[in-house]
């Protein structure tokens, strides 16, 4: 009697075992990864947000303003800069509209900060306290400002 060629059916199940095996394995750790990824992501959007609004206040010469809402997690930046003239204005309006840091469950926030620049480059906290804390339920990231703007991050 001749065999047919091909595989028996106890050969696919566990070539099909194998491969289920490896993908329990696989899924758990994309994920994480991907968490990960969005994670240095939010962290590198509110370090650029932040040297963005020291760059702003150095460049036009008028205090600005760095909002950052955890509950919302967005950020917004305000500014004294006159619409026209060259005296700074008394009060700070808003030159931006609330930019997303993060979706909603990617990660999260500790706290609400509020960061004014001077037109020197320094930085005062208005509101809040740092460093500021983004987490994604694996791991977190703090990150810090000095005195003259300088961002620091730490995992």
């Amino acid at each position: 009697m001749k065999r047919s060629a091909g595989f028996s059916l106890i050969e696919a199940l566990i070539v099909i075992a194998i491969g289920i095996t490896m993908a329990a394995i696989a899924i758990p750790q994309a994920l994480n990864a991907m968490k990960n990824y969005r994670l240095q992501a939010a962290t590198a959007g509110v370090s650029g947000a932040i040297q963005a609004a020291r760059f702003q206040a150095i460049m036009h010469g008028c205090a600005y303003q760095l909002a950052i809402s955890s509950s919302a997690l967005t950020y917004q930046t305000y500014s004294e800069v006159p619409s026209s003239g060259s005296t700074c204005l008394t009060s700070f309006n808003a030159t931006t509209s609330a930019i997303p840091i993060v979706r909603q469950g990617d990660a999260t926030i500790d706290h609400d900060v509020t960061m004014t620049f001077k037109s020197n480059g320094t930085m005062a906290v208005a509101s809040g306290s740092l460093p500021i804390t983004i987490s994604n339920g694996i791991s977190s990231k703090s990150l810090n400002v000095s005195g003259v703007g300088y961002v620091t991050v730490t995992p």
